[in-house]
């Protein structure tokens, strides 16, 4: 199952106050989780274990101070029911800048957190123009990960979350993913991950005209040359392009990475199969630093990752991604 996801632009806020606003790091990030009607009625126990698993295990991650306030649901997103089959769906809050803007604010927090390596790659390699084919000249750009660049709290839900309710999901990870059963903690993973800004608008649904800071790392594979034309395929390159680390999917999330068969066991794939355990990959934060989530140390997510096996809630077997992802 494909889960892209269900994209709603809820609120419109000039970014050029924000690039004077950049805060120095002091704190983790803070996720505050808070579950809709439908979740409190219906969603078990397990799975709001998991969640507050999920958000905290973020937390660990990050070193960018703020909080950033998700709203789960339960077979909804936001109020709006989930397809059938659906595995989840994300739905951000979205500021709106120039290219020339957004450039700015990556440019002022990078300068700041020069740890950020691979943010300061992206920065340096920053284009002039881009081609946008949905033919607005603003980007969109989550406000989770605005908390992420300036330290700003914003009051209310900054991404609203969704799992669907007719799911056999498996809410532990221990001792693996069994056969027909999906992987809840995965599929966390994956969507909150969008929540913090990991997403595209290449593929959504209802579609979009903006572009966000994520396609600034879009390229056409083995090349330097920038890549947002809808439905071809593209890599993640923090270097213009010319490493290729990861492909974007061309057919389901262009946020996620291609794959058809759903058995790679990465939380950040395009699909998801039954049975099938997943598990943070170095990719995996890199695209997150490359949107201005920095890890506290060098070398710490080689240290986390690994531990995330032990952990007793799983990571989802993601059916969706962030619409719906078969």
């Amino acid at each position: 199952m494909t889960m892209k996801i269900i994209q709603k632009n809820i609120q419109a806020f000039c970014l050029a106050s924000a690039l004077f606003n950049i805060a120095t790091p002091a704190n983790a990030l803070v996720i505050n989780a808070t579950f809709d009607s439908n979740w409190l009625a219906s969603a078990p126990p397990a799975a709001t274990a998991a969640i507050n698993a999920v958000d905290a295990l973020f937390g660990s991650y990050f070193s960018n101070p703020g909080t950033v306030n998700i709203s789960f649901g339960w077979n909804n997103v936001n109020g709006s029911v989930l397809p059938a089959g659906a595995l989840g769906a994300t739905s951000n809050v979205l500021q709106y800048g120039t290219l020339s803007q957004v450039s700015s604010l990556l440019s002022a927090y990078s300068a700041s957190h020069p740890q950020n390596a691979v943010l300061a790659s992206v920065v340096s390699h920053l284009p002039a123009s881009v081609s946008n084919p949905g033919g607005s000249t603003l980007f969109g750009v989550s406000q989770a990960e605005m908390t992420a660049l300036t330290g700003t709290n914003y009051a209310g839900p900054s991404a609203y979350v969704g799992f669907g309710n007719a799911v056999n999901w498996q809410y532990s990870q221990a001792g693996g993913i069994a056969a027909g059963a999906y992987d809840f903690f995965g599929t966390a993973l994956h969507e909150v991950s969008h929540a913090l800004g990991r997403v595209s608008y290449e593929f959504v649904t209802p579609s979009t005209p903006y572009l966000t800071p994520l396609d600034l790392t879009r390229y056409t594979c083995g090349t330097t040359t920038l890549n947002s034309t809808s439905g071809s395929t593209a890599c993640f390159s923090i270097n213009g392009g010319v490493t290729d680390l990861a492909t974007f999917s061309p057919t389901s999330d262009s946020a996620d990475w291609a794959g058809t068969s759903g058995t790679s066991g990465d939380p950040f794939g395009a699909y998801l199969a039954p049975g099938i355990t997943t598990s943070m990959s170095a990719v995996n934060f890199q695209v997150m630093q490359a949107l201005g989530w920095s890890v506290p140390e060098p070398g710490t997510i080689f240290l986390i990752a690994p531990a995330l096996g032990a952990m007793v809630f799983a990571r989802r077997r993601k059916a969706m991604a962030r619409v719906l992802r078969p």
